[in-house]
């Protein structure tokens, strides 16, 4: 059993087995890399392998995209998108993340709290957990920013600076390329003369507090108080681009690449410098620890 379906109705439940032989030999070890990006299908295959422990996860948590949708036509050439049921891997775990029967103040569905999550077991009696995606065997993790993240690529920061580097640099040997702490300050300089700024979740409730302080009448009592919040959330802004400064040189070194190599020459570059690869294959070299993982 690979994967399973379930919903309200008789017909929205199926399950899908393998049919064939494996192509891959069983003895032949395996690593699956997943992030924040990995949704739907992938997160099935990775969830499918990971309680047969048939592999070991590698990375960060994944999106948590458990729901199946199918397109009702409707009339004028419209279509709506209906969910209809829900994905289960052979474990029985549902890796849905989102909540649509609970909304906040603004009608955005609630993540699935923690509390609720549900324990599983893999085929060889591993505990695993449904409710918010794929959680990998191994996390790699490193400090990261996602609303600075974001507001970057928002921006095409990244984008703009690798293509300004290949113009200025187009007779450049890409063997002779280095991602040092000279590119990543001329990268910073480059977003402070495009006058760069980025909100921060603090700002938006900081704001909130501001508005609810002055319509109960307090603002007048925590003014000083607010000020040096925002003083503090400023300074840190100031410095949250070097504080990233891991994520931000792959998001450059990959951009950068690519505008030489393009995605093939890029994924020959990640093969040794990618540190969720780099994880991979230095497990997969020590196949004592890998099968610790699996038992």
């Amino acid at each position: 059993l690979l994967v399973w379906t379930k919903g309200k109705t008789q017909k929205s439940q199926k399950k899908y087995y393998s049919k064939n032989p494996a192509l891959v030999p069983e003895d032949l070890k395996v690593t699956v890399l997943v992030n924040q990006g990995s949704a739907s299908a992938s997160e099935i295959v990775s969830g499918s392998l990971q309680d047969l422990d048939r592999a070991v996860i590698i990375g960060n948590r994944s999106y948590g995209k458990g729901l199946v949708q199918r397109p009702k036509k409707l009339s004028y050439g419209t279509q709506m998108k209906i969910t209809i049921s829900r994905y289960y891997t052979p474990s029985g775990r549902c890796i849905q993340a989102l909540d649509y029967s609970k909304k906040d103040d603004k009608g955005n569905a609630l993540k699935i709290d923690k509390s609720q999550y549900n324990a599983f077991k893999t085929k060889k009696g591993r505990t695993v957990y449904d409710g918010g995606g794929i959680n990998p065997d191994i996390k790699v993790e490193f400090i990261q920013n996602q609303n600075l993240i974001k507001a970057i690529k928002k921006e095409r920061l990244v984008f703009d600076f690798a293509t300004k580097y290949f113009y200025e640099n187009e007779n450049k040997v890409i063997n002779d390329l280095i991602f040092d702490d000279k590119l990543f300050k001329d990268f910073n300089l480059f977003v402070k003369e495009k006058g760069f700024n980025f909100e921060t979740k603090t700002e938006l409730l900081l704001d909130q507090l501001n508005t609810t302080a002055f319509e109960e009448g307090v603002s007048v009592y925590l003014d000083q108080d607010l000020k040096t919040i925002k003083k503090h959330i400023n300074s840190f802004k100031s410095n949250a681009i070097d504080q990233d400064k891991i994520a931000i040189t792959q998001l450059l070194s990959e951009s950068i690449i690519k505008r030489y190599l393009y995605k093939e020459g890029y994924y020959n570059y990640a093969l040794n410098n990618d540190i969720y690869i780099s994880r991979s294959r230095s497990l997969l070299c020590n196949l004592s620890t890998y099968n610790s993982l699996l038992n």
